[in-house]
């Protein structure tokens, strides 16, 4: 008769070696193979000798391939996400460089073009614009304007106030000055309390001599500063 055998949990197998043959004859097994180094039992049957192997169906041992390729999966998520945050931060640090050079060109180009403290064309900007304007007026046959302004008793200002008051004022006086001329139009500060005027494309004398007091007019108004 043939043993009762639990299969939970356990591969095994039940052997012989035939007495005629001498070889080895499987008396039974369970589906799941056995894996190495079983444990084996040896049974004394009337003229011959059984062997029962037994070993667990699951073992680290079993698991080993598993666990490696789990390892290795881990391994290629982590070097993708690596790869994937370096090269995101590459991206990025390059597009910040990028508009890094682009501020850093407009400020050049700033200081190169504008007054520091009122953000006005400087003298070069403005003979360049001086050389357009003429060019405009050439080609339309209008007349332009070179306008000379300055502050008076500036210098009192400065002396009784500090000349930190006195860089508010002139910032003051450049954006009142923007303000009251056209698009078309440059003013720039040539140093000091000195502001000079391009007005283009002038309809007549008696519409500049207007356009000058209103300007005058707007200037002379009470400044508050702080």
């Amino acid at each position: 008769n043939l043993p009762l055998l639990a299969e939970a949990g356990y591969a095994y197998e039940l052997s012989r070696i035939h007495p005629d043959t001498h070889d080895i004859h499987i008396i039974a097994s369970s589906t799941a193979p056995l894996i190495a180094d079983p444990e084996s039992f040896y049974i004394d049957v009337p003229n011959v000798q059984w062997t029962f192997s037994i070993t667990p169906v699951t073992t680290w041992t079993a698991l080993t391939p598993l666990i490696i390729k789990c390892l290795f999966g881990l391994l290629f998520t982590l070097l993708s996400s690596f790869l994937a945050l370096l090269l995101v931060r590459l991206k990025n640090e390059h597009a910040e460089l990028e508009s890094l050079v682009v501020e850093r060109t407009k400020e050049l180009a700033s200081l190169a073009h504008y007054d520091v403290l009122t953000q006005l064309p400087n003298r070069a900007l403005f003979a360049d614009r001086f050389k357009q304007a003429v060019a405009q007026c050439q080609r339309t046959h209008k007349m332009l304007a070179i306008c000379f302004l300055d502050l008076d008793d500036f210098k009192v200002v400065n002396d009784t106030f500090g000349h930190g008051e006195g860089d508010k004022l002139l910032v003051a006086v450049a954006a009142r000055l923007k303000k009251n001329i056209r698009n078309v139009d440059t003013v720039s500060l040539q140093g000091g309390d000195e502001f000079i005027l391009l007005l283009n494309e002038i309809p007549s004398i008696e519409q500049l001599e207007l356009t000058l007091e209103r300007i005058r007019h707007a200037m002379i108004k009470s400044y508050l500063i702080e």
